[in-house]
């Protein structure tokens, strides 16, 4: 799925067979709009500092870190709000709409998808180095990289924060597209099958 996870095969021979390809997602769903009518459609007030957190419940989310920078935070931004919504995945694009960044803290990742649906709606990332996150947001000046430490991620939000809100996606959001993702995959099995009607090992 990641650079990173290629990099974990010991055999140089098998990395050489190896191709990095993560999930695809439906790009075309994913696109820029208004916060305003986002936020009234969920009942979000409009002057608040939104920082999303879509994430499960698991320890190694580190909600716990996430929390410690809102309150930090809220020093500088008394009106920051961590927003953990509860709703159907379909709704997440108005999720993403209504925000105004996405946080990731997490101990471990691999490529995860509320990075790139994010980045296809034009919602600045504020992550920690974890999975290839680092990798999608660093073209991105509106992104912000973070230590894995509350006052650093208090600090970078802040300025996201000050900043103006982007209206576009990065244009190598493309790439994300599942249908494209779908016919790599349909290419590694057909060169798989194509070697192994040839007596090649795969």
């Amino acid at each position: 799925m990641t650079e990173r996870m290629l990099d974990l095969i010991r055999s140089p021979a098998a990395r050489r067979r190896s191709v990095v390809l993560p999930y695809g997602i439906p790009v075309r769903d994913f696109r820029p709009g208004s916060r305003e009518a986002a936020r009234q459609r969920l009942g979000l007030p409009r002057h608040q500092f939104v920082v999303l957190w879509p994430h499960s419940a698991s320890p190694t989310k580190r909600r716990d870190m996430a929390i410690k920078a809102m309150e930090k935070l809220r020093d500088e931004i008394p009106h920051a709000v961590l927003w953990e919504p509860m709703v159907a995945p379909v709704e997440m694009k108005q999720c993403y709409m209504a925000a105004d960044c996405l946080l990731v803290a997490s101990d471990t990742e691999g490529s995860p998808n509320v990075v790139r649906e994010a980045l296809c709606m034009a919602l600045p990332v504020v992550s920690v180095d974890v999975g290839d996150v680092w990798t999608l947001i660093d073209p991105v000046d509106w992104c912000r990289r973070v230590e894995r430490e509350p006052t650093d991620i208090a600090r970078r939000l802040a300025e996201v924060a000050r900043a103006p809100r982007p209206t576009e996606a990065p244009g190598f959001v493309r790439k994300f597209d599942c249908e494209r993702v779908a016919t790599e995959l349909m290419g590694i099995y057909e060169s798989v099958l194509r070697g192994r009607h040839h007596g090649i090992a795969p």
